[in-house]
């Protein structure tokens, strides 16, 4: 009876983290399709290694906030969608998807979260073109 509860109870601790990730997912997908930086970098941990173009940084919450919005005005979204499943590392993961824009400009965009108190933060955001 104790090990059905503990394989219970790791079940449902499985269970929600991926829940949890799902949902993270599509929060950000949502803000890449609206072109929402504000709302991007809620996700965002203390430090985040940003590239847009051909220029990488680590940037906090607010200059990436600055970089996304000015890549954003400059390449407008037509659409977004995560081309694989997310793959997970230890206690990291990423997944990459695909942000295209009205001008007909396609990039592959790399996400990569790590743990942080706890709960996954977005570490890496890449764009880059194919």
């Amino acid at each position: 009876m104790k090990k059905v509860i503990i394989n219970a109870l790791v079940i449902f601790g499985l269970f929600t983290r991926v829940i949890a990730q799902d949902q993270l997912l599509q929060d950000i997908a949502t803000s890449l399709r609206a072109s929402n930086a504000h709302q991007l970098v809620n996700y965002m941990g203390i430090s985040t290694k940003v590239k847009t173009q051909e220029e990488t940084k680590y940037l906090n919450k607010v200059s990436a906030e600055k970089a996304l919005r000015e890549f954003f005005n400059a390449n407008k979204v037509k659409d977004f969608q995560f081309t694989t499943p997310a793959k997970t590392v230890n206690s990291m993961f990423y997944i990459i998807g695909e942000y295209l824009t009205y001008e007909g400009a396609s990039y592959r965009v790399y996400l990569l979260f790590k743990e942080e108190n706890k709960k996954h933060v977005l570490s890496t955001l890449s764009f880059s073109t194919e």
